[in-house]
């Protein structure tokens, strides 16, 4: 399996499951902007709303684009980037509003990056932005010591996520790896060299035509002679005599 096969597998498989990881992460949208609600009742800006909508907007329309598989393959991982930093920037935009010190949605968001990707080049990147959007603010609004655990405690999630994400496409490259062989294997026909028999899944030799019929449904095998068989088998028979007429053994 050569590296070009290798990514289009990988991008089939994120987007055969880009309907269940962009609802989940829709969900999660919708979580956090009630939390962002609730925590700040008297924030009352429009930016304020049109950044929150527009998240879930965003989300939304990914997720249902997903259903409608209106996403071409390709850009299964840029979409669901987009989402992730839908996410990801709330974490930054709580610490800016109300000096929330605490890492916790910061770190889950680092580490679920490794559940719902399987690019390793794009989830670093993603967890890299994602990270930004929370340091800067932790940097302006937070205590010294405060950043520096959160960063800690950042970088070993997104660690433990990578470490995830490296085993799951290990997994998948075992998957398809044995399904290539499986593929290899089943399209080898065994034949006897003398009767040319071929062997079944059960093990018992039958003739070719009947392999054929039962494997396809539908297929009926008939007979005729190839020219070759013709002459090499029925060359007297061929001969005419001096009228014209073929001759008789």
């Amino acid at each position: 399996m050569n590296k070009s096969e290798w990514k289009e597998i990988v991008a089939r498989h994120q987007y055969d499951h880009l309907p269940l990881i962009t609802g989940c992460l829709f969900a999660i949208t919708i979580m956090l902007t009630l939390r962002d609600f609730l925590a700040t009742p008297e924030l009352n800006a429009t930016w304020w709303y049109a950044i929150q909508y527009a998240s879930i907007a965003v989300t939304a329309v990914i997720w249902v684009a997903a259903i409608l598989k209106l996403i071409p393959p390709r850009f299964s991982h840029s979409i669901t980037s987009l989402s992730l930093l839908c996410i990801g920037a709330k974490a930054g935009l709580a610490v800016w509003l109300w000096d929330f010190s605490g890492p916790g949605n910061i770190m889950m968001t680092l580490f679920a990056i490794g559940l719902v990707m399987l690019s390793m080049p794009v989830a670093i990147a993603v967890q890299v932005v994602i990270f930004l959007c929370w340091l800067v603010p932790a940097i302006l609004f937070l205590d010294i010591t405060v950043v520096a655990s959160g960063s800690a405690v950042s970088a070993i999630s997104a660690g433990l996520g990578l470490i995830l994400l490296q085993r799951r496409v290990a997994s998948l490259r075992h998957v398809f790896e044995l399904e290539h062989r499986v593929e290899t294997l089943e399209s080898i026909l065994p034949m006897c060299a003398g009767c040319k028999k071929t062997r079944d899944e059960e093990g018992d030799w039958v003739d070719v035509e009947s392999y054929i019929e039962s494997r396809d449904e539908g297929t009926v095998v008939t007979h005729g002679l190839c020219p070759e068989c013709k002459e090499s088998n029925y060359a007297d028979f061929q001969k005419k005599r001096p009228d014209g007429r073929r001759m008789r053994h």
